[in-house]
């Protein structure tokens, strides 16, 4: 009756002001569920009510004829089987959008598992690359500490060899300029003795040349030529000396050096 069919017609415009609500908001679509459930197909979809038995309506006047009153119901009935009608496409309208998002929705939420599926797929293999890759720059790392602390280790004692073999040097250096200072004031007296020999030669050569004087020239031309071979002969032994001192010093200074610098 009217009662009845005001009442659904009233459930379906909440029940439609619900759908609208729900399809206004996108987040179903925009992120879908997987707990989402199935809806079943388009076919078996399907919109019943239950009508009521009771004649009167909330809109009925008083005061009417009986023939008045029917007229009137009929009107109202119409009425209301035109909202219902009016209710029920709309009704049908949204429940094919909301069958549709739905899908749709569990369409997105198929490729998103899909998808997620592969990205978890491919950040897994990421994640084992990187793994690998930081045990390989670990192990990396511990080889060039390695190698650091033995070249540090080496350097080392390459400076501490170094360091004793300057020491060494040093000492080496410092005995060969005192065996050559020794060798040069050795040379130095070995020089006065000559320049003592020589003047000694000279004092001896004014004595014999006052002899000279006082022998004959027969005798003096003999002394002369004697007392110059005897110049010359000293002269050349002096001569001889000082060069083999002056060899033998040059050879022992070039085999020291050569020492010297083989011990380096």
């Amino acid at each position: 009756d009217s009662r009845k069919l005001l009442r659904f017609s009233a459930m379906l415009e909440t029940a439609l002001a619900k759908m609208q609500g729900w399809t206004g908001v996108r987040e179903l679509a925009a992120s879908p569920s997987p707990n989402t459930p199935r809806l079943p197909p388009r076919s078996l979809a399907s919109i019943t009510w239950e009508h009521g038995k009771d004649n009167q309506s909330p809109r009925t006047p008083e005061n009417v004829s009986e023939l008045t009153l029917t007229a009137f119901r009929k009107q109202e009935l119409g009425h209301c089987i035109n909202e219902a009608v009016t209710s029920c496409r709309l009704f049908k309208e949204q429940v094919e959008c909301l069958y549709s998002a739905l899908q749709e929705a569990e369409e997105a939420n198929d490729g998103q598992q899909v998808l997620l599926t592969v990205v978890a797929q491919e950040h897994a293999k990421k994640t084992t690359q990187w793994e690998m890759e930081v045990a390989k720059l670990k192990g990396a790392l511990n080889e060039n500490s390695a190698l650091a602390s033995l070249e540090r280790h080496s350097k080392e004692e390459a400076e501490k060899t170094l360091r004793a073999k300057m020491a060494e040097m040093e000492n080496v250096l410092a005995s060969v300029r005192d065996m050559h200072a020794q060798e040069m004031r050795d040379m130095v007296s070995l020089l006065q003795k000559r320049e003592a020999t020589l003047l000694n030669f000279t004092k001896s050569e004014e004595l014999y040349q006052e002899k000279l004087r006082s022998v004959g020239q027969k005798q003096k031309v003999i002394l002369d030529e004697t007392l110059q071979f005897r110049e010359e002969e000293l002269r050349a032994e002096v001569a001889k000396e000082l060069e083999d001192a002056l060899t033998e010093l040059k050879v022992k200074l070039e085999k020291e050096k050569r020492d010297a610098c083989d011990s380096l």
